[in-house]
């Protein structure tokens, strides 16, 4: 039975692999500017929220532009990064779901239907070609969510762990 366990989760992870990446790269300008314009005014050395307009706030701000000190500041570049952590949004869901529901099956079921929620609120499935409904936009309440969870987990167990989470 365990093995069966560790087998679909091998296959998950392909499949997520699968079904988030998107070889052609897609741009979407419209959804994608938002993002893009403030993060290249950052890097001239505007200041943000005085100089520059970010609605997704500051944090997405210097996450990216120590991102895009790697890739170069492009369209494709955003959408690799948002492949990226689109796929370890889903595995943190997953993640948490299996925590929760203390069920594979359920787990696993569980995250097809947000995957298939996520494909079909992007009409089309280029989900990484809307930064705005993923973890750039909504990632920090993820990894809020693993930090109570590894507290939950390891507070009894280890007081370094919980001096170092609170």
């Amino acid at each position: 039975k365990e093995t069966i366990s560790k087998a679909l989760d091998v296959i998950l992870v392909l499949l997520l692999i699968y079904l988030v990446f998107d070889p052609v790269f897609s741009v979407n300008h419209p959804h994608q500017n938002p993002v893009l314009g403030p993060v290249s005014d950052f890097m001239l050395d505007k200041t943000p929220l005085i100089d520059t307009h970010c609605q997704y706030g500051v944090f997405v701000l210097y996450f990216l532009k120590f991102l895009f000190s790697f890739l170069p500041l492009s369209y494709q570049a955003l959408n690799l990064i948002s492949t990226v952590l689109f796929y370890f949004q889903y595995l943190i869901i997953y993640s948490i779901l299996r925590f929760i529901l203390k069920s594979q099956l359920f787990s696993l079921i569980s995250l097809f239907l947000i995957l298939e929620a996520s494909f079909f609120a992007t009409i089309g499935g280029e989900i990484a070609a809307y930064p705005s409904v993923g973890p750039l936009r909504f990632g920090l309440a993820y990894i809020l969510l693993i930090f109570f969870i590894l507290k939950d987990q390891f507070s009894k167990r280890s007081k370094f762990l919980t001096r170092l989470i609170w």
